[in-house]
């Protein structure tokens, strides 16, 4: 195989693009670093949490591919420059746009932590049976097209040696595709909000009948088995009780953190991935597979996949805007799915999608242009957290929802981020969810939120 992620990670050569790339590297940890340090309420903007994990999963670890780099690709620079010079340039017109609405963003952030204090972080019941009908609703329409004996879940259970082909065909390779989007929206909306919500009643309220309330949610988007599915709750219910208890958010504590949480995280998708090998899963494998593969899968591939996505662009073509599928329908044009077609060319498998971030997908599509083409989009992301400064809402879920949101965007496009990964839904269930608080308090079932 031309690329393959463990094999191309190499030391980097000691030359002048080593040089360009780690100083790079170093000036957006640094921004990152005083951000944290002075201006810690900035991280409420979707933007700077998904330059945040670009920089994790994108910018750092492509340093250890630079030598990969120059010896498969033919313009080799391309790959240095569009992943840089995003980032740079990225950082020069933020930074400023920050500035301008601190006072605002700052409000939001003291707003949020005397809600926390005040115990109104949870979101209201009604909107909880809500996103439960929304959750049975995606399973009667699931089930209606697959039985659950064909399902990922059963057959991790039953027959893990054919979980693989399981899995595509209770997800991927599903007849209706709105099932398909249902199934993905449950898994990345409604699911998440159930499960913050539930952390929030069973560590600020002792409310342990919201228990069973996140195991449903849970085996919901389990269907399909993916290690992704497995690893999102985990997260998502950590990153919340991190906020509820932390009242000061100190480096050492968040390092700890950080190291403890990703070790919790990637001990379902572990297991799964020793699972479905036919081999025993003990407590080294597990470790085993976490400090190797899986920190391999969740930090670097997005890196990797961006140099495939270069190489390939360079021995084929641009695609230019049809290479998007919404609007290649909208034009009627012919659309060619190019995860597919790098996982046919470069994985071996004819059901296998190489998906890459932002930076790489729109390199394909545009050349160069993707760095202002990326900067753009990502700083019109930050559109959404215009909903912190609705009246009445509970900002720490929907805050620990953009953390995930920007991390998928990180191993992700735009396109796929907006419709697939459910984020043009989220300003909607903002919206509703303050309906239903006012509905709550209406009937007598809540006090004044904290303003």
């Amino acid at each position: 195989m031309l690329f393959e992620r463990t094999k191309d990670l190499a030391l980097p050569p000691v030359d002048v693009t080593t040089f360009l790339a780690v100083g790079c590297c170093l000036l957006s940890i640094v921004a990152l670093l005083l951000i944290g340090y002075k201006k810690r309420h900035w991280f409420l903007r979707p933007s700077l949490l998904t330059f945040s994990w670009y920089v994790l999963r994108v910018q750092v670890p492509s340093i250890f591919y630079l030598r990969k780099t120059a010896d498969v690709v033919p313009i080799p620079w391309h790959y240095l420059f569009i992943i840089h010079g995003f980032a740079i340039s990225f950082l020069a017109i933020a930074i400023p746009l920050y500035f301008a609405s601190d006072g605002h963003t700052k409000e939001i952030w003291d707003k949020m932590w005397r809600q926390i204090e005040a115990k109104q972080s949870s979101l209201p019941g009604y909107f909880v049976v809500f996103l439960l009908c929304c959750t049975g609703l995606t399973m009667l329409a699931y089930f209606s097209t697959i039985s659950f004996y064909q399902t990922g879940l059963y057959f991790l259970l039953t027959d893990p040696m054919g979980l693989n082909m399981a899995r595509e065909l209770s997800l991927k390779l599903l007849p209706n595709r709105f099932v398909i989007y249902m199934y993905s929206w449950n898994a990345s909306l409604f699911v998440p909000l159930l499960v913050m919500t539930a952390t929030i009643m069973i560590v600020q309220r002792r409310r342990l009948d919201y228990i069973p309330v996140a195991a449903a949610a849970i085996l919901s988007s389990s269907m399909a088995a993916t290690r992704n599915n497995f690893g999102a709750p985990v997260l998502l219910a950590l990153l919340t009780y991190f906020f509820l208890r932390t009242k000061r958010i100190r480096p050492i504590r968040l390092a700890v953190f950080a190291l403890v949480g990703g070790f919790l995280v990637l001990l379902g998708p572990a297991f799964i991935s020793i699972a479905r090998e036919g081999r025993p899963v003990t407590g080294a494998a597990l470790v085993g597979r976490i400090t190797g593969s899986m920190f391999n899968r969740a930090v670097m591939a997005p890196a990797h996949t961006t140099l495939m996505y270069v190489y390939h662009t360079q021995v084929t073509e641009t695609r230019g805007i049809v290479g998007i599928r919404p609007i290649a329908i909208l034009l009627g044009e012919p659309y060619n799915e190019v995860t597919q077609e790098l996982g046919r060319e470069y994985v071996g498998h004819a059901t296998t999608v190489v998906n890459t971030n932002f930076i790489g997908a729109y390199y394909i599509l545009f050349g160069l242009v993707t760095i202002p083409v990326c900067i753009i989009g990502v700083l019109l992301f930050d559109l959404f957290g215009l909903i912190f400064r609705i009246r009445n809402l509970a900002i720490l879920p929907f805050f620990v929802l953009f953390i995930t949101k920007s991390l998928s965007l990180s191993e992700s496009i735009f396109t796929s981020a907006l419709l697939t990964k459910g984020f043009l839904f989220i300003p909607i269930l903002a919206l509703l969810s303050v309906w239903f608080a006012s509905t709550n308090e209406a009937d007598g079932s809540n006090k004044a939120r904290v303003d």
